[in-house]
This record gives C-alpha cells, sequence and structure tokens, in this order.
C-alpha cells in the first residue's frame, strides 16, 4: 500500500504511518511464510529427486517376474529332488544288474511319479519292459568261485594242471 492512497483518502500522517507499519509487519510475515515454503518446496525437489535417482536401476524391473521367481525356484527345486529320489529308487532296483548306469539311461524319469503314501509308480513297468529288452544285462549273478573267469575249487585229489584242463576240454583227457 502506497501512502499517496492513503492521503488522498483523508488520513493523518500519524495513522497513515501506523496503517505502513502493520502492512509492513504482515507484509514480512508473508515473506517469513513465503521464505519458508520455497524451503520446504526445494527440500521436497531435491527428496524427489533423489528417489528418482535410487529408482533408476530398477525401473526396467518386471514386478511380476519377480513375484514369480520364488514359485519358479521352488518347482525346480522339487522337480530336481523327484529326479534324484527317482534316480536312486532305480539304481537301488538295478543293482544286480551287469551295467546299472548304462541301464539307468533307459529309463524315462518322467514317466515316475508318487502316490499320497509316497510310493512310485511307473517304475516297475519300466523296469519289466527295459528286463525284457536287454534280458542279457539281467542275468542272474553267479556265486564266488563260478562262472566267467573263475575256477572252481578243485576236487580233492586233483591237480591245478588237471583242473585247467578240465575247464578248456570239458574234462576230456588229451
Amino acid at each position: 500500500m502506497k501512502r499517496e492512497f492513503l492521503r488522498k483518502l483523508g488520513l493523518e500522517d500519524e495513522v497513515i504511518d501506523k496503517i505502513m507499519a502493520q502492512s509492513g509487519q504482515e507484509n514480512d510475515d508473508y515473506r517469513d511464510q513465503i521464505a519458508k515454503q520455497t524451503e520446504a518446496a526445494k527440500a521436497k525437489d531435491a527428496r524427489i529427486l533423489e528417489l528418482e535417482k535410487a529408482y533408476e536401476p530398477f525401473k526396467d524391473v518386471n514386478i511380476e517376474e519377480l513375484k514369480a521367481a520364488p514359485e519358479k525356484i521352488k518347482s525346480e527345486y522339487e522337480g530336481k529332488l523327484k529326479t534324484v529320489k527317482v534316480e536312486s529308487l532305480i539304481k537301488d532296483k538295478l543293482k544286480d544288474t551287469k551295467y546299472p548306469d548304462l541301464l539307468l539311461g533307459k529309463f524315462d524319469v518322467t514317466k515316475v511319479d508318487f502316490d499320497e503314501s509316497g510310493k512310485p509308480k511307473g517304475i516297475d513297468e519300466q523296469y519289466e519292459a527295459i528286463k525284457k529288452q536287454y534280458s542279457d544285462m539281467f542275468e542272474a549273478s553267479s556265486p564266488p568261485g563260478t562262472g566267467r573267469g573263475h575256477l572252481n575249487p578243485p576236487p580233492a585229489g586233483q591237480s591245478l594242471d588237471d583242473q585247467i584242463k578240465s575247464a578248456l576240454f570239458g574234462g576230456k583227457k588229451t
């Protein structure tokens, strides 16, 4: 407010001085409020910039993918665990065969499942089919000291030479 305006209204100088003092005080109060609000706005702007910089590395992150990750990991783990369990059961079933590791590869572990009680389903069927197809690998193992590569203990009174001749020529004397 200007003094000239107040003089034209017919106010005395003393009243004008009081009005001007009050107006100045109010203006100072408003300036202080504006300064505080400006500082608060600057602080908020700085915080917004800080948060935008912190957000920058994550702006391309797919939230839905992150939410699904634990379930995916759990599913993969359970699949691997099932495969290990199934392979262990199959190896146990093949322990008396000639080449258990070779036969293990003939099983389709994806066709094996477990019932509610935890018993495997699908191993026995595959085992029987593989046993039929690769029957020569399922020969019964011979007791120690018999079969290929082993000599039977010599009968009483038979020399080692006689035992070798008997094994080679079927007991015929040469």
